[in-house]
């Protein structure tokens, strides 16, 4: 009488022989993707003589590959980004799937979402806009939008990767100049230090575009500005620089954004008169009761 038996545990375990017909079967499920596509099992048979024999022998058994792995994506980004104003056939960013099956490698995109007539997918996996966004309509900063990779096969299986595509502001908004007056006085005997006014500019691009510094470009003996609050101030008063009352200076403000690239830049003037009809004590009342 001989005995059959499966002598290794490596891919072994996975088959079972009956020990005694030698009838070999699967008692797991055979996945060509993890076993490939040859699989030998070691077999053995003995008999129950004395002195005992054995003899062994390799099964090779061969798998077909089924259609029965959905397309795979190599990576999965959460997010891709874009720069508004940007020309519509841009490529946005791009995605690549794959099939693991041998048979059926075949993938064809589609994107499908709210926004589906606002961007496309080629068959290379290429996400481009169809139109040009403006990060300044708040609609249209961030959209959600799904891939869809399929196979072109009857059973046409499929992934899909949740994208969300974000708008990035582009610096192309220049800084605009306000005064709470244009013209503005101060008493003639105005001693260093004391105020003058505050610009009150704005910037409607956002994040780093829109933080602003300020400048003087004229009078920048006899007056200064706080780089960063616009708090335009007397520098060095100088009897010596007023050769009479009521004088008046022309203050040429610039105020720039801190974009780091395609810096933007304004200039607007303020025109400061020196008034002999006030003096620093009832500019100063003034000012307070105000």
């Amino acid at each position: 009488q001989v005995e059959f038996f499966i002598p290794e545990v490596t891919v072994s375990d996975s088959f079972h022989v009956d020990n005694n017909t030698g009838s070999v079967s699967s008692v797991l499920p055979l996945d060509r993707e993890v076993l490939g596509d040859v699989v030998e099992v070691p077999i053995a048979a003995r008999d129950k003589g004395a002195p005992q024999r054995t003899t062994r022998a390799r099964l090779i058994i061969i798998l077909e590959d089924i259609n029965d792995n959905p397309p795979r994506f190599l990576h999965k980004p959460k997010f891709l980004e874009t720069f508004e104003n940007s020309m519509p056939g841009m490529v946005i960013g791009t995605v690549e799937a794959v099939d693991d099956d041998t048979e059926n490698a075949d993938i064809v995109y589609a994107l499908t979402s709210n926004s589906s007539d606002l961007f496309e997918i080629d068959n290379r996996g290429q996400i481009k806009a169809l139109e040009t966004f403006d990060y300044d309509d708040t609609n249209k900063r961030e959209f959600k939008v799904w891939v869809v990779a399929k196979e072109d096969t009857e059973e046409g299986l499929q992934s899909i990767l949740p994208l969300v595509i974000k708008m990035i502001d582009r610096n192309d908004k220049y800084p605009m100049i306000d005064y709470a007056e244009k013209f503005v006085e101060v008493p003639w005997d105005a001693h260093d230090g004391i105020e003058v006014t505050q610009i009150l500019p704005h910037d409607d691009d956002s994040q780093a575009n829109f933080r602003l510094r300020f400048g003087l470009l004229t009078e920048r003996n006899r007056f200064d500005i706080n780089s960063k609050t616009g708090l335009l101030y007397v520098r060095d008063r100088q009897e010596s620089f007023f050769s009479d009352k009521d004088q008046t200076f022309e203050v040429v403000v610039g105020v720039a954004d801190c974009a780091s690239l395609n810096q933007l830049s304004a200039k607007e003037s303020l025109f400061v008169t020196f008034s002999g009809n006030m003096t620093l004590y009832n500019h100063t009342e003034m000012s307070a009761i105000q």
